[in-house]
């Protein structure tokens, strides 16, 4: 069975004006590292301080936490029970709720040596953390035992993100990036062109990943994160977070207020006006009604119109061409009579796969079944003759 999953785009002629508006919200005062959502009202952020949001995000109130900590990453189960990480180096920090961030409990352990920056958990009992000096600690009981993970490596680690149970990443500075296939017992090093500081990786399905890097660097894979590219990033701001809503539309935020969007997938990223000169640290974009971006000196923001393609439905690519999927065909109308338009499929290296003229554009509907193709991304390229338009899709086998 295919599942297909289609991103139009306009990358050559008429590129679109995202309209996107950030707005600050109020009540936080404190630099904040991340930021998570467990619904599309309830929000945390975690910082020099913890605040909590229960109208999705515009006002922020602040929670006791710990005096003088530090924390790096938040993630909740549900809107109740959460784990947070942080400290420093010679006081690492990872402790729990069950009520919603009222109380804490400690549960660090003697293990966690350095500072923890980033936390993975599948559950409340099963999770990953990783922190300074290429320190990773796994507990498969909510916290009450950790074991420390040996794999050779030393730098500082920034984010990871698992794919399965058992499939994860996990990246650092100067271009640190593993993987592992047993849950985290072992870990492979994996090359990429690039010894940036990786600072954060998303994925939007098991196969289609996303990195942020330090010097405006973007990376995509499109196979688990065995081979990376790097993308167009339009900045050469240290880029820090990076985030998904759907495999079309995601968010990256960095310094001095940067703040990118993409609706197709990566493959054009625009600036947007964030309003703000601060350091951006963090962004969660998962409903494409609810993005936030967190950073330095109680800077808060968010946006309500994240612009969220409908691949269902018709989408112009241009003034006389119309492209959009039904079922597993992908169907190509033009509104006008024009003459024949050639049509190219690429895939992710670059080959060309299928070279079609259409001679009567007015409808023209092609059988992705029919095609000799396996798992990954697709680029359709549709000349005609004073335009070239992109689509980008992608199929599961």
């Amino acid at each position: 069975m295919k599942y297909f999953y289609l991103a139009i785009l306009l990358i050559i002629i008429n590129i679109p004006t995202l309209k996107a508006q950030w707005l600050p919200t109020t009540g936080s005062v404190y630099s904040c590292n991340a930021i998570f959502f467990p619904d599309t009202n309830t929000g945390y952020a975690v910082g020099v301080a913890l605040v909590k949001s229960i109208d999705g995000g515009n006002t922020w109130n602040s929670l006791s936490i710990a005096a003088g900590e530090e924390d790096e990453s938040i993630w909740f189960e549900d809107d109740t029970k959460g784990i947070v990480v942080g400290g420093n180096s010679g006081n690492p920090v990872v402790k729990s709720t069950i009520n919603g961030g009222i109380n804490w409990k400690d549960i660090t352990s003697p293990f966690i040596k350095t500072k923890a920056n980033e936390l993975f958990f599948l559950n409340m009992d099963t999770g990953i953390v990783v922190g300074d000096s290429g320190s990773i600690s796994s507990t498969y009981n909510g916290g009450n035992t950790w074991n420390n993970i040996a794999y050779g490596g030393n730098e500082n680690l920034n984010d990871l993100y698992f794919l399965t149970d058992s499939i994860g990443l996990v990246v650092g500075n100067k271009g640190t990036l593993y993987k592992t296939f047993d849950g985290g017992n072992n870990w492979t090093l994996i090359s990429i062109q690039t010894i940036a500081n990786l600072n954060s990786i998303h994925f939007v399905n098991h196969f289609i990943g996303y990195i942020a890097a330090d010097s405006g660097y973007i990376f995509e894979t499109i196979d688990a994160g065995q081979s990376w590219q790097i993308l167009n990033s339009t900045t050469q701001e240290n880029l820090n977070a990076i985030h998904f809503t759907n495999l079309d539309t995601g968010f990256c935020v960095g310094n001095n207020g940067a703040i990118l969007k993409t609706i197709n997938g990566g493959i054009t990223w625009l600036k947007q006006n964030s309003g703000t000169a601060q350091k951006l640290n963090c962004t969660y974009a998962k409903w494409a009604t609810l993005a936030v971006a967190a950073g330095e000196n109680g800077t808060i923001l968010k946006t309500t119109n994240g612009g969220e393609l409908n691949t269902n439905i018709e989408v112009p690519l241009n003034s006389t061409i119309l492209f959009h999927k039904e079922g597993n065909f992908l169907i190509i109308k033009s509104t006008t009579n024009i003459s024949p338009i050639q049509l190219n499929i690429f895939d992710a290296s670059g080959k060309l796969m299928l070279s079609s003229t259409i001679k009567n554009p007015n409808y023209y509907s092609l059988d992705l079944n029919s095609l000799t193709i396996s798992t990954g991304i697709y680029t359709i390229n549709i000349v005609g003759n004073n335009f070239i338009e992109y689509a980008k899709y992608f199929i599961e086998k």
